[in-house]
């Protein structure tokens, strides 16, 4: 953010601009989080400021708005004009707020396409990667699913167009659900509550929707399964997603 100084002393009436702080917010209305990070403003720094603003894994989902403002850092005592903002706290400008999708309506999660070469398994068409720190976190916030755009089967499964689009997504959808299961599973280190409740459109409601709608069994089971029973276990799921079943011309 650029700030002129002089213009910003005028409009205040303020003496010094080290008395004002540059706070940037970001909040989400879907999960009710609000992320904050702020600085003095100094003579010493120039006019141009940077904010950063670190948000916790698992807490924002579906859209955030970030927004600058600028407000008294602490208490200007001798303003002699009753009318000039003294008090820690006073707003004396905000910009706009911007807002950004986390992911594509009617998305269950955000999709990125990428090219895998130099950052991510490059021989794999796609990966689903889960970071949260407690069930009850946002999924739309945790989950991410990442398709290589250097693998054939990467670029299918973004074209809608393509034929051999839906023999595609049938894998792609098991691999997911897969994924999001086992890494739970092992997070969670197979230990869960069957009796526990959670929040709606949480990491722990999602995974139990699966298990609930696929396998018909309550998270806890479809656990237990992954070690005591591997291959009922993936037999179920391939079956209930139609595994690799629609081929092109059948």
């Amino acid at each position: 953010m650029v700030i002129n100084a002089a213009e910003l002393l005028r409009s205040t009436g303020l003496l010094s601009i080290e008395h004002v702080l540059l706070v940037a917010q970001v909040e989400c209305s879907s999960t009710l989080v609000r992320t904050t990070n702020s600085l003095f403003l100094s003579e010493d720094k120039g006019s141009a400021y940077t904010v950063d603003v670190r948000l916790p894994p698992g807490q924002y989902a579906s859209q955030i708005s970030a927004s600058l403002h600028l407000v008294l850092g602490h208490d200007v005592p001798t303003v002699p004009d009753p009318t000039i903002a003294s008090r820690t706290g006073a707003r004396l400008a905000s910009s706009e707020v911007s807002k950004l999708e986390l992911g594509a309506k009617g998305s269950l999660f955000p999709t990125e396409a990428l090219d895998f070469s130099g950052s991510l398994p490059s021989g794999v068409p796609w990966l689903m990667n889960l970071t949260y720190e407690d069930l009850d976190d946002a999924f739309l916030g945790a989950a991410r699913l990442f398709v290589n755009t250097a693998h054939p089967a990467g670029r299918v499964a973004l074209d809608n167009e393509h034929a051999n689009a839906p023999l595609i997504r049938s894998a792609l959808r098991v691999d997911i659900v897969r994924s999001l299961i086992l890494q739970v599973a092992s997070q969670e280190r197979s230990v869960f509550d069957a009796s526990r409740e959670f929040d709606p459109e949480s990491i722990g409601h999602v995974i139990a929707s699966f298990c609930k709608h696929e396998f018909k069994a309550d998270l806890a089971s479809v656990a237990r399964m992954i070690t005591s029973d591997p291959i009922e276990f993936e037999t179920r799921m391939q079956a209930a997603f139609g595994y690799l079943q629609q081929l092109d011309g059948e």
